[in-house]
């Protein structure tokens, strides 16, 4: 399989979107032009939706650019070490994929692959997948955007390389906790917060269980920043470990981190 990698500015498109205009005709024509891989990113990144899913029998809705509820699938739908973080976003995953198809059209031939990461190839991932893989020995053209997703904690300071992989690591587990953890930005949109709130409790009690983390008596005494610190400490410290086995150096680590971004990918190939 050939691929054909194209980086779209998401920035600049928007810029120019406005300039863009679709003409229609009646006849129909006997040799349309290929579908753009771009111009199918770039879609995802203008486009607006509104998604209508239930979370734990709570009704909602949220509105945004299909690029960004997309991202917010991708982080809601995190696991660790292939281990999922909570249940209960089945509905909104599969709306935000409907949406997908609506935007793009026909999903026989595009694939469309969301992936979030504190950092390149961290223990902690979230991913949402749109259509079906290209068949064997079909030359696929590859289109990449890059949408923002949680803020990193800590931007503008003195680079985290100065403090070593702990360092690093402690930078990759805050931006992971704002992330997922209860108030972060996983939680989904709507009006009620309890579902939303039961949703990251669970992914907290996760993160715990996998990090060899001890967070029941905090969470007893309803010191919920205490657990939080806990799980922050037991993250970070799982985060190192894999640092040094897989960076060279802590520099190496910070370019690698990925927090305030998602990542998607438009894969498109003919019939």
């Amino acid at each position: 399989m050939r691929a054909i990698s194209t980086v779209v500015d998401v920035t600049v498109f928007l810029l120019f979107v406005s300039a863009a205009v679709a003409t229609l005709t009646a006849a129909p024509d006997s040799h349309p032009e290929p579908v753009v891989v771009d111009d199918q990113a770039a879609l995802l990144a203008s486009s607006t939706a509104n998604v209508e899913y239930s979370l734990r029998a709570s009704n909602r809705t949220a509105h945004g650019t299909v690029a960004s509820l997309l991202a917010r699938g991708a982080v809601a739908n995190a696991t660790i070490d292939g281990r999922r973080l909570s249940a209960g976003h089945a509905d909104y995953l599969e709306e935000v994929s409907d949406a997908t198809r609506q935007t793009l059209g026909p999903p026989d031939r595009t694939q469309v692959l969301v992936r979030w990461e504190p950092y390149r190839g961290a223990p902690v991932s979230g991913t949402v997948t749109v259509g079906a893989d290209p068949p064997p020995g079909r030359d696929v053209t590859v289109a990449t955007i890059s949408v923002p997703g949680p803020p990193t904690p800590g931007q503008g300071r003195e680079s985290p390389t100065r403090e070593g992989f702990d360092g690093v690591a402690g930078i990759a587990a805050r931006a992971t906790a704002d992330a997922l953890l209860p108030g972060g930005y996983a939680t989904l949109p709507s009006g009620r917060v309890s579902p939303a709130s039961v949703a990251s409790f669970a992914r907290m009690r996760t993160l715990a269980e996998a990090t060899g983390t001890a967070i029941d008596r905090p969470l007893a005494r309803g010191t919920l920043s205490t657990a939080r610190e806990r799980v922050i400490a037991g993250l970070a410290a799982r985060y190192e470990r894999d640092m040094r086995d897989r960076f060279e150096t802590p520099a190496n680590a910070t370019d690698a981190l990925s927090t305030g971004s998602v990542r998607i990918t438009v894969r498109r190939w003919e019939s």
